[in-house]
């Protein structure tokens, strides 16, 4: 049963891969739950996808493609190659306030903390007024955090620019900033983190740090 799940998964992806943005939520979907298909060379096809010229591109400006393209690198981290995640982190989320925007009204919806029904991805692109609040949104990144596993550079950036994009979280939630500070610790001292996620938590942790919510230093943190 569960092999027949998987290939009609794949089969319905087919179908779709070349539609318009009316079936980008389908696509999105079946890339993503593809993923936990172990029992066979998910990569092969996902890498077949990508020969056909069907893995999406992020764009200039948020769009559902946009989403498509993280549910594809994060289905290609979950099988084991970080890459195309770290690469599409920096490329089609860092320093581009519509994405980073999208990525974190992403992460509310998918965690529970804005719980309006959803007919499309629209939702993502909203700037302003989000159903959600950011020291929750904090919360349920940090609890995350320690078994995030390959998903953890995602989880680091979206901490980052959390923090970054609002400004005394820490204070309001002190119990958090120093769980956070801890695991930072233990993080910056361990070789999984891409430069740049070990650049954007050094940055988290000193001004942990700073703010006094953290008593050791990291070996690996440099100062800012």
């Amino acid at each position: 049963m569960r092999s027949r799940f998987f290939d009609n998964l794949q089969h319905a992806a087919d179908l779709v891969e070349a539609g318009d943005n009316g079936t980008a939520l389908l696509r999105r979907q079946v890339w993503y739950l593809s993923s936990y298909d172990r029992t066979r060379d998910v990569v092969e096809w996902f890498g077949g996808v990508q020969r056909r010229g069907r893995i999406p591109s992020a764009g200039t400006g948020w769009s559902p493609r946009w989403a498509e393209a993280r549910s594809v690198a994060a289905a290609m981290a979950r099988q084991g190659d970080p890459e195309l995640l770290r690469d599409f982190i920096a490329r089609s989320i860092t320093d581009n306030d519509d994405f980073e925007t999208a990525n974190l009204n992403y992460w509310a919806h998918w965690l529970g903390l804005d719980s309006r029904p959803q007919t499309s991805d629209d939702f993502m692109a909203e700037q302003e007024h989000q159903a959600w609040d950011a020291s929750s949104l904090l919360r349920q990144f940090v609890t995350r955090l320690d078994r995030a596993g390959e998903y953890t550079d995602l989880y680091v950036h979206s901490i980052w620019a959390l923090m970054l994009s609002r400004r005394g979280l820490a204070d309001a939630d002190p119990r958090t900033a120093r769980s956070l500070a801890a695991q930072a610790r233990v993080l910056l001292d361990g070789d999984g983190l891409s430069p740049q996620s070990r650049r954007e938590l050094e940055s988290v942790h000193y001004g942990l740090r700073v703010g006094g919510y953290s008593n050791s230093r990291s070996n690996s943190e440099g100062h800012q």
